[in-house]
């Protein structure tokens, strides 16, 4: 079997069906799609039962609810395939996106696509980061695309992802991706691209982890980062790599920001990222004005900036 195709389901009842009709008429048919539903209760898995029983390529799971890092892996235990690919259950593949992302791979350990993004009323294409021959320019130019953690645009060689023991980390339900991504480009040999926009991601969705930020997601974001740099430690990669850590801490200490409630955590946090306010290119002007004021402690002046923003 060429490619096992991995969808987590939650509660996406919502658009569901429609991502299982796209996997199901992708032009490259030898693939098996495992669709595990973590516990949902909104009628998910019926539908998943359904799209099983009429196409055998589809095999579903039912399990309680482990969060979606720990059904990819679980998925990844189940898959037979020779590459892997995952979908989220409330986006959508073009029919080619499989077969042409196939045919690019070559000897590369992966190989993926642009994004098309839409939103209902308008469609955009996200042009995605250019792999290059040198692992540190392809993971150079992955850190800057606001999208290099997006696992799902992609086809992995399974011995790859095996080999590794690449897995994403059960528990952390928040940039659990960029992880998984990050490490895969490091650790790849090399990368293959299809300059075309085959995955369709879903913003409409107003449910979605990326649209329902909480204090939990800020903790893990937090969790992964101190992860990625110890990772970079570990390889020799914090000197040259160091200020996207330092620049996406900052970005995950916004919601402090803004809390009047949480203002004297935002010194308490990670303060050693603090100096870099001013070089931050994510961050507008407004941001690091109101930042540099909690640096210098100047809590009652951010209180009364926050209220009049």
């Amino acid at each position: 079997m060429k490619v096992s195709v991995i969808i987590p389901v939650y509660n996406a009842g919502k658009y569901l069906e429609t991502c299982l009709e796209s996997i199901g008429r992708q032009s490259l048919g030898d693939f098996e799609a495992i669709i595990i539903d973590d516990g949902s209760v909104d009628g998910s898995g019926r539908i998943a039962d359904n799209a099983a029983a009429a196409d055998p390529r589809f095999r579903v799971f039912h399990r309680s609810n482990h969060g979606v890092s720990a059904s990819r892996n679980f998925g990844l235990e189940k898959a037979q395939g020779e590459f892997i690919s995952f979908v989220d259950s409330d986006d959508s593949i073009d029919p080619s996106f499989l077969e042409k992302l196939f045919a690019a791979i070559g000897e590369a350990d992966f190989a993926f696509c642009d994004i098309l993004l839409d939103s209902g009323a308008m469609k955009d294409r996200h042009k995605c980061w250019t792999p290059c021959a040198s692992m540190k320019d392809s993971l150079r130019n992955a850190l800057y695309d606001g999208w290099c953690g997006a696992p799902w645009n992609k086809l992995y060689r399974k011995s790859f992802l095996d080999e590794n023991a690449l897995r994403f980390p059960e528990g952390i339900s928040y940039s659990e991706d960029l992880l998984f991504v990050v490490k895969a480009i490091c650790l790849s040999r090399s990368v293959s691209k299809v300059d075309e926009a085959l995955y369709i991601y879903n913003r409409a969705n107003d449910g979605s982890a990326t649209h329902s930020f909480s204090r939990k997601h800020e903790t893990d974001c937090f969790a992964v980062l101190e992860m990625l740099e110890a990772m970079f430690r570990e390889q020799g990669l914090w000197e040259e790599f160091h200020l996207f850590i330092e620049w996406r801490m900052l970005l995950n200490k916004v919601g402090i920001v803004f809390d009047p409630d949480r203002l004297r955590e935002f010194n308490s946090i990670h303060p050693e990222v603090n100096s870099k306010i001013w070089s931050n290119p994510f961050l507008h002007r407004k941001l690091r004005i109101l930042m540099s004021i909690l640096r210098l402690r100047l809590y009652p002046l951010a209180r009364l900036a926050i209220k009049h923003r």
